[in-house]
């Protein structure tokens, strides 16, 4: 099955993200806008895990989450991703309180899971955002064609239905780890284990 580790959102904060990004995906009709019950922030892809590992990943997360205490997660920006000269998706940004808060939270994953001797994917540098559009693949390869006054107007056109200001918090009060399902050619991610922060 393959899985990966995260911070689920509560429902409200999924809604404010929907209304925010509402305009946007009403106008480009290029990119594909993530569910909003599938809004997340990854921790740790796991890829592939065999089902004799997921008991070790649950006692791995246990074990972390009494070690954390609740903490506010921050959304406060909106950028094209990776960047405006090879853009790909679009990503919400924490703040820089929150950035610290998930990369410390990674790291303890990730260093249990190499303890544990669970594979996971040591390329995926992790970063405070959440994923909420991946633009075509044929949008991407006619971006490559143009030429810079034709892209630079084509990333204006974008950033044009991103919300002028973005800013709201919820508590992390737990992780999650996921399992991620391809069914009638959608993606579902499906939660299999929370564990609560304890301190």
């Amino acid at each position: 099955m393959r899985t990966f580790i995260a911070i689920n959102l509560p429902n409200i904060a999924k809604n404010n993200i929907k209304n925010a990004v509402a305009y946007a995906k009403d106008s480009l009709d290029f990119a594909s806008f993530t569910k909003e019950e599938n809004l997340h922030i990854t921790l740790a892809f796991l890829g592939e895990s065999d089902r004799s590992d997921i008991l070790k990943i649950k006692e791995l997360l246990i074990k972390i989450s009494k070690e954390m205490a609740p903490d506010k997660i921050t959304i406060n920006d909106i950028k094209i991703a990776p960047d405006a000269a090879s853009p790909k998706m679009i990503w919400l940004l924490t703040d820089e309180k929150t950035n610290i808060f998930i990369k410390s939270l990674s790291k303890k994953i990730k260093e249990e899971l190499d303890s544990s001797r669970i594979k996971y994917d040591k390329t995926h540098e992790t970063n405070s955002h959440l994923t909420v559009a991946r633009f075509s693949n044929r949008w991407q390869e006619s971006f490559v064609l143009k030429n810079d006054k034709q892209k630079k107007e084509e990333i204006l056109k974008i950033e044009d239905t991103f919300p002028e200001n973005i800013n709201f918090s919820f508590d992390a009060h737990s992780v999650f780890l996921f399992e991620s399902i391809q069914k009638d050619g959608e993606r579902f991610y499906v939660p299999i284990f929370e564990s609560n922060f304890f301190q």
